[in-house]
């Protein structure tokens, strides 16, 4: 992907990106077991039909409205919802809960960067939205099933989160969940929710804005490998020095990060997938939005301490009285998720198109991590370590491993 090009069509673009500009996890394991070829990412054709159900409304929970979804107006006249149902694990959705025999209607959509979320389609000029869609099988290293607690957990963090942006307006914003329908199943543990997410329709009216997921900055495109990073095109297109580098790119997620952490108790997890930047033709941050609420931890003690809601379901919180990875928790969003898949490679791509080796870019941004953190001396504990998971396939909170010497603080 040429750095120019990005401006064309933004949707579309945006589209491209999420699929083929995309080297997949640090961990190794994006494309070892997933969605299978005919709606992978980067197998399935660039559009593929999914199966949207019928069910009447009363016969399921819905957060938030649908009303402004054209392709299901029918349908919510009549008093019912639609139901979408990834087509791989159709039959294993059938064995749990009741669904109509035929579909109501086959929707057009296109894989995401996750494979089981979709993008509608958009080429009829109407901006698309996403369905974040159940998928009770591995993909990457964890099972993407949603199930009720996750499905509120994730309404949950949503909600904290556009509070707290509607009261503190900056670069941060977010791809809203507006709303969700879970399905009751034959047993407990048998149903299975939907979430609708919309694009941040700020960063489209923008004209000459750009939405890049973040690993597109960093990644090959896998259909014109002899690209560089668009990171390093922005460097050297737009003569980026080291300081604007920092200050463009880098200070903006710290600061953000740190904002959310220490006055809203909120801790997403800026994994390359989940942060998507708005840029400019002129190589300036637009935006920074976040997505997929359910990977925001919420830090139950420091929203005490704020005064700030509390009473959600215990589904990846931490409180320092119950949790002994309380720290160790900490350090993993911000150290392993933020700084090792998302900075790291970041400098990694963009170091020689600067005229910096490796090492003096990331001292440099561990100043700036540092300056971002320096009202917060005893946030991370004990300061001089920080916390990830090793590189297995199997991996949960009682698998950190400890590293000396954070990277970015």
């Amino acid at each position: 992907m040429k750095f120019e090009k990005l401006f064309e069509s933004p949707v579309a673009t945006f589209a491209y990106l999420e699929r083929y500009v995309n080297d997949g996890s640090p961990s190794g394991y994006t494309f070892t077991s997933g969605v299978s070829d005919l709606y992978s990412p980067r197998g399935a054709p660039e559009f593929f039909k999914l199966p949207v159900f019928s069910l009447l409304r009363e016969s399921v929970t819905q957060v938030g409205t649908l009303a402004n979804i054209h392709w299901a107006e029918a349908l919510l006249g009549q008093g019912h919802v639609p139901i979408p149902v990834h087509p791989d694990v159709l039959s294993d959705v059938r064995t749990g809960v009741y669904l109509p025999n035929e579909p109501y209607l086959s929707l057009s959509v296109s894989p995401t960067a996750s494979g089981r979320t979709v993008m509608t389609d958009w080429r009829d000029g109407v901006v698309p939205i996403f369905l974040k869609l159940h998928y009770p099988r591995v993909i990457g290293r964890f099972s993407r099933g949603i199930p009720l607690y996750k499905w509120v957990g994730s309404i949950q963090s949503s909600h904290y989160l556009r509070a707290f942006l509607r009261d503190n307006e900056g670069l941060l914003g977010l791809f809203d969940e507006f709303a969700a329908i879970y399905v009751e199943g034959n047993a407990a543990s048998s149903g299975f929710g939907s979430i609708f997410r919309k694009f941040p329709r700020k960063a489209l009216q923008k004209g000459r804005t750009a939405l890049l997921p973040a690993f597109s900055l960093f990644s090959r495109d896998y259909k014109c490998p002899a690209d560089e990073p668009l990171i390093a095109q922005i460097v050297r297109d737009c003569r980026l020095s080291v300081e604007d580098f920092l200050e463009r790119y880098v200070e903006p997620i710290i600061s953000s990060y740190v904002i959310l952490a220490t006055q809203a108790g909120l801790l997403p997890e800026c994994q390359a997938q989940n942060v998507v930047f708005g840029i400019t033709a002129e190589g300036y941050l637009a935006g920074i939005y976040l997505r997929d609420m359910e990977d925001v931890w919420k830090d139950l003690t420091r929203r005490e301490s704020l005064g700030l809601d509390t009473a959600c379901v215990e589904y990846h919180t931490i409180t320092h009285e119950r949790d002994a990875d309380f720290f160790k928790r900490r350090s993993f969003m911000y150290d392993f998720k933020l700084g090792e898949y998302l900075l790291h490679p970041l400098a990694v791509a963009a170091h020689l198109a600067l005229g910096i080796s490796l090492n003096d870019l990331r001292l440099a941004m561990q100043t700036v991590g540092r300056t971002a953190w320096r009202a917060e001396e005893d946030y991370f504990q004990p300061a001089s370590r920080w916390y990830c998971y090793p590189n297995n396939q199997v991996v949960s909170r009682a698998t950190y491993l400890e590293r000396a010497n954070p990277r970015f603080r």
